[in-house]
């Protein structure tokens, strides 16, 4: 005896979408704050515990090796470090690293005599950082320079860079992103053309909005005129720096010296063509203070909060279902679902779209899509065909849409008004 499937055609009630000011915490994106400290010390996990803010993804450990700077590291600064690495990991905070010999703006002094000092450091530092690779956002700078920053340095000389680039990337196994400070740096260790969709080397800037040129990150001539490895004009600038955030994120400190009209807007204006990931939460609080006590003025739900949370909002991705159509046939109904990238950048790694039907029964996943862009520009508007099956005569249940990170299925919430990070899409029922 066998049984079939009564056919029947199914009927889709689409909901309303919204979107939220929600603040989302989703990976690879937002605030962070630096976690100092010194290698040859042991650190307090238990203090560090109660001074991580769970809602920040991100944390920048600003690891201190000036104590070594005339001889090799120790094991049991090794040691020491990978202990730092797994607390931050057990955390599931993303690890931005950046090693350094000087925290006080005294580079020249501080840093070793010898570029073979950095070289060594470089090689001891690398098998660690690789063994906690997936949970390292990236790599700030070359060691080098006042707070590592990559100036006031015995070693910015172009053949020294290039040294030490190498011996840096070489020593990560060529898996981790390294952010260097400018532009024209990234173009010293680069050939004109490098930066395609498997470059791993970007910016970061600790000087953003501290003056006309970034503090001297921009230059005054064209890209013709001033040549591939010098500072070109900002509006250049801002264009090369988009491009290279596409690939790895981009972010740093805000240092807004003093309030202009419209500081504000300027700055939004810079974050989303540039394709700002992340940035300082506690750096220059004159800046920050100025934007939280701003109203942001733009049509949408973000209309008339304050600067501030709005800037929180959107740095990296933020991804709003739009509309969900269905169109009802027999035993399963076909949807077409559009979602934005309202953010400043872009997602750059893989995700998958899971649809879920909910009734008495519970949760179950219907389908996955695998080819959610990761490069879906801000701006950009995509759609998406996925098909659900009906339910049986007399049966209904409610859809939902939720997405993971493809590598380690972290949820990514959409900014709509969610249900457990699920946005609600309608009502499917037996015709």
């Amino acid at each position: 005896m066998s049984f079939m499937r009564k056919k029947c055609k199914t009927v889709f009630h689409k909901a309303e979408l919204s979107e939220s000011k929600e603040v989302l915490t989703n990976p690879g994106r937002g605030w962070y704050r630096i976690y100092p400290f010194s290698l040859e010390r042991e650190p307090d996990f238990e203090e560090l515990f109660w001074c991580l803010v769970k809602e920040e993804r991100l944390a920048l450990l600003l690891i201190d090796i000036g104590a070594y700077r005339e001889g090799s590291l120790p094991q049991e600064a090794l040691l020491r470090l990978a202990e730092i690495f797994a607390f931050f990991q057990k955390q599931k905070k993303e690890m931005i690293i950046r090693p350094v010999y000087d925290r006080e703006g005294k580079g020249m002094e501080r840093e070793p005599d010898f570029i073979q000092t950095v070289e060594e450091h470089m090689r001891q530092l690398g098998p660690v950082l690789s063994s906690f690779s997936k949970a390292v956002y990236l790599v700030q700078g070359l060691l080098i320079g006042s707070w590592g920053e990559m100036h006031d340095s015995k070693f910015l000389a172009e053949s020294r860079l290039i040294r030490l680039f190498d011996v840096w990337r070489e020593a990560l196994c060529r898996e981790i992103p390294i952010a260097v400070r400018t532009p024209r740096q990234w173009r010293i260790l680069h050939q004109e053309g490098a930066a395609s969709d498997t470059c791993t080397t970007g910016l970061f800037d600790d000087g953003m909005f501290g003056s006309p040129d970034n503090l001297g990150t921009y230059g005054s001539l064209s890209r013709k005129e001033a040549g591939w490895k010098e500072r070109w004009c900002r509006e250049e600038e801002l264009a090369f720096i988009r491009t290279l955030s596409a690939k790895v994120p981009y972010g740093g400190e805000a240092v807004g010296s003093s309030a202009v009209t419209g500081e504000l807007c300027r700055a939004v204006e810079e974050m989303r063509r540039t394709g700002v990931s992340y940035l300082n939460r506690t750096h220059d609080i004159e800046c920050l203070n100025r934007w939280e006590q701003s109203i942001w003025r733009e049509k949408g739900v973000f209309n008339g909060c304050n600067g501030l949370d709005y800037i929180g909002c959107h740095m990296g991705y933020r991804f709003v279902v739009r509309e969900v159509n269905g169109k009802g046939m027999t035993n399963e109904v076909s949807l077409r679902i559009k979602i934005e990238n309202v953010g400043f950048s872009v997602m750059r790694e893989e995700a998958e779209l899971v649809l879920e039907r909910e009734d008495g029964g519970g949760v179950t996943d219907l389908t996955r899509r695998s080819v959610f862009p990761k490069e879906l520009l801000p701006g950009g508007l995509r759609e998406f065909a996925m098909k659900a099956a009906g339910p049986a005569p007399g049966e209904r249940f409610e859809l939902f849409l939720r997405m993971e990170r493809k590598r380690d299925r972290e949820p990514i919430a959409f900014a709509n008004r969610l249900k457990e990070k699920r946005v609600y899409l309608g009502v499917i029922c037996a015709g």
